[in-house]
């Protein structure tokens, strides 16, 4: 994706319980740009999922927001190789690179690998990936309000990908 200078370019995937999925996403920002890629991926089975976003900020005044989440089941794997670049002439780039899995067997992989490239001092760019499993205070929580173990633990999967 190129994006021309004053564009705004908005990109949401969403998958459940796909065999084999890749997405490669490679985005070319120039200046005054808005990009906002989201994701929320449901892996089960034997199911992988395989996920590259490259953002080049090439020119001044953009901003970007990464955000993919994926809950991995079963044997199921999930691989995040998510950059964000940013050139010496764009200045006043702000960018965000978040991805989270939550693994719900002892079987499961994610794998997340967030890289910055910043070559200018006037930006702000943040990154941050997590792995984790269901907070268990969490599901006793909603057990505990009469909420059956299945349901709860449904509920906070689909809070996981939405918030």
């Amino acid at each position: 994706v190129i994006q021309f200078p004053g564009s705004t370019f908005k990109y949401t995937v969403e998958s459940e319980g796909s065999k084999y999925t890749q997405d490669l996403m490679y985005i070319d920002v120039y200046n005054d740009c808005k990009t906002t890629v989201t994701g929320a991926i449901d892996l089960y089975g034997d199911y992988i999922n395989n996920n590259v976003i490259d953002v080049h900020h090439i020119g001044p005044n953009s901003t970007s927001r990464v955000d993919v989440r994926s809950i991995v089941d079963d044997n199921a794997h999930s691989s995040f190789l998510g950059s964000i670049t940013v050139d010496k002439e764009a200045i006043n780039t702000d960018a965000q690179l978040v991805n989270k899995n939550l693994l719900l067997s002892n079987t499961a992989t994610a794998i997340t690998e967030p890289q910055l490239d910043i070559n200018t001092k006037e930006i702000a760019c943040s990154h941050g990936c997590t792995v984790s499993n269901i907070d268990k205070d969490q599901l006793y929580f909603l057990e505990s309000r009469g909420i059956t173990t299945n349901i709860a633990e449904e509920t906070l999967k689909q809070c996981f990908l939405t918030m």
